[in-house]
């Protein structure tokens, strides 16, 4: 096969990272793991494919880049996967120059959570794209590959009348790291369940159906598969789903087969506080998992019921109580997230931080954000009524409009710029360096990373600007 026989996946990058334009950000390996699902699948019928990430390049560079590889020009379409309205403006300059130098290379750009199925916006905002697709792409990517004129009859995209969502994939896809030629500095992602369905006001999936966990089986396979490429146990896999919730049967049957396997491979998920009980955590820990991403979101009654979270705070707060208390028993990394939201005051804020200064050891890290309103969440218009009438407003609506997130002033007493700085603070406040170096390692540093250039490029920092403490400064 030529060099205008591949298929080219593209993980738009971003021209800034969220949290802030610092060296540490930009560090950060952020897989797409859907994407590269697709691209797994893609390559499996026969297609010659590479999956790239644009991470934090120029995007006129990364173009560069894969014409000197040999990569573009292609008669295929060039996927463009759009994981975050953060890489809206990345993505902009990539396909606008992309079609300026090829203008005959077609462009596919998909990404459930930031274009929504509204093709006039995603046509204003990225008006080089040739073809938008609205939600998963499992059954339809090799669809895509066809024809222009045949996109007509795919489903749920802009050339079609016909919006149905896709289905559900009965089986969700496993992943092929060799189609990344630098999947070594990545950890490995193993999807495990797709939705949430919590209705959580600040979620993009609240409406979303928690779909049927991977099986244990399955999973184990995968760790195991994931092993031999890597050749090596020292992979740190994420256990991703945005609601990980694995029913009592199956912890037994994944700890039975993990020993019976003999793995020692330990892994990461993210979940709710108030979700697993104290024997399953036990018994995780015992099968590989070393690394829990917590939503707790506040330590307010108030604010726990104004952002949907729970209706009974006091049930709740006890639950993550119990949570945190059997992570530092079986030695599970605790990290506690932290959602500063409409509404705040000083004495919500103080609320937070007197529950979390009670438990300083049962935690391992905290991550405080400010809220974020997207305009692919549901109801949009209503959600932000909803926000003014606590006391906040968007620091720029037209932001939303044009880039799909504004940023929001919480409330009179806490503007945005001083609500950011809050969260810098309470991040301060419970985690070191040390603490904040062995949490990104873990998942999102190159693995090749050292604490040595870690704590070389804290140096070079001002102290105001970090996340976390420095011990002797």
């Amino acid at each position: 096969m030529g060099g205008r026989d591949w298929v080219l996946f593209v993980s738009a990058g971003i021209t800034e990272p969220k949290k802030g334009n610092s060296p540490l950000n930009r560090l950060n390996l952020y897989l797409n793991y859907g994407l590269l699902g697709l691209a797994t699948l893609t390559e499996s019928r026969g297609y010659r494919v590479k999956v790239v990430h644009g991470r934090f390049s120029d995007p006129v560079d990364f173009l560069s880049k894969m014409e000197q590889l040999g990569i573009i020009p292609t008669r295929h379409p060039i996927m463009l996967s759009l994981p975050s309205s953060f890489c809206l403006e990345w993505a902009h300059i990539f396909s606008r120059t992309l079609k300026e130098r090829f203008p005959d290379v077609p462009i596919i750009a998909g990404g459930r959570w930031v274009l929504d199925p509204d093709p006039a916006w995603a046509q204003r905002r990225l008006p080089d794209v040739d073809l938008f697709v609205y939600g998963t792409a499992e059954g339809r990517i090799l669809s895509l590959l066809d024809a222009p004129e045949s996109w007509s009859g795919v489903r749920s995209c802009s050339a079609s009348l016909d919006h149905t969502p896709e289905a559900a994939p009965i089986q969700l896809p496993n992943l092929n790291y060799a189609l990344m030629d630098d999947y070594q500095e990545y950890h490995p992602s193993l999807e495990m369940s797709r939705g949430c369905g919590f209705s959580c006001s600040f979620c993009v999936e609240r409406n979303v159906k928690l779909q049927a966990i991977r099986s244990p089986a399955s999973t184990i396979r995968e760790l195991r598969r994931y092993m031999h490429r890597y050749g090596s146990d020292s992979i740190h896999p994420y256990f991703e789903a945005s609601y990980f919730r694995p029913s009592r049967g199956w912890v037994r049957e994944f700890k039975e087969k993990y020993r019976s396997d003999g793995l020692s491979v330990n892994w990461r998920c993210e979940t709710r506080v108030d979700s697993w009980s104290v024997s399953d955590i036990s018994d995780l820990a015992a099968c590989g998992l070393k690394v829990i991403d917590l939503g707790f979101e506040s330590g307010s009654p108030m604010q726990l019921m104004a952002m949907g979270k729970t209706r009974n705070p006091t049930r709740y707060l006890e639950r993550a109580n119990e949570v945190l208390h059997a992570c530092r028993d079986n030695g599970i990394w605790a990290k506690v997230n932290v959602l500063l939201y409409a509404g705040e005051t000083e004495n919500t804020i103080a609320e937070t931080m007197d529950w979390l200064d009670a438990r300083r050891d049962c935690i391992k890290g905290v991550s405080a954000t400010p809220l974020i309103v997207y305009r692919s969440s549901n109801n949009v218009s209503s959600y932000v009524s909803e926000l003014s009438d606590a006391g906040a407003s968007l620091v720029d609506g037209k932001r939303l409009e044009q880039d799909g997130y504004s940023f929001v002033h919480l409330s009179s007493n806490f503007p945005y710029e001083r609500a950011a700085e809050m969260t810098r603070e309470i991040s301060r406040r419970y985690m070191s360096d040390r603490d904040y170096f062995d949490l990104k390692k873990f998942s999102y540093y190159p693995r090749s990373f050292s604490w040595e250039a870690f704590d070389a490029i804290v140096d070079s920092r001002p102290l105001n600007e970090l996340p976390f403490s420095r011990p002797g400064s």
